[in-house]
């Protein structure tokens, strides 16, 4: 598969429905292990609803969109990065060592994936 504009959005649509998946449904199952607030589950799980809604959209747009839409993506995931990271940094006490791995683990891809998308969305055609 080709790092096009248009293959990152669903890639990014993809990473959103499964976080949307496990915020919303698998790490509220095992609150216990992970001591993540219910609260806060529920508005990372709506966020990444709406990034799996508008990478969607994103994806199915016509082809001169893509690069621009794809900038839009990449800003809302590091806006996303950054208020996981504040959300363990105010609820410390409360995140299990599982729930900081898993949030960790979920920033470093989402950089990664950032970072592809910068660098497609600046290709010049």
């Amino acid at each position: 598969m080709k790092l096009t504009a248009r293959n990152l959005l669903l890639a990014d649509a993809i990473g959103a429905f499964v976080s949307a998946l496990c915020l919303g449904f698998i790490l509220p199952a095992l609150q216990e292990l992970f001591g993540v607030p219910s609260s806060v589950l529920r508005w990372l799980a709506l966020a990444a609803c709406l990034f799996f809604i508008f990478s969607s959209v994103s994806y199915l747009m016509p082809h001169q969109q893509h690069k621009t839409l794809l900038k839009i993506v990449a800003t809302c995931n590091l806006m996303y990065c950054i208020v996981t990271a504040a959300a363990m940094l105010i609820w410390q006490e409360t995140f299990t060592l599982l729930a900081n791995l898993y949030f960790l683990a979920e920033i470093a891809l989402i950089v990664v994936l950032v970072r592809l998308e910068w660098n497609a969305a600046n290709v010049k055609s």
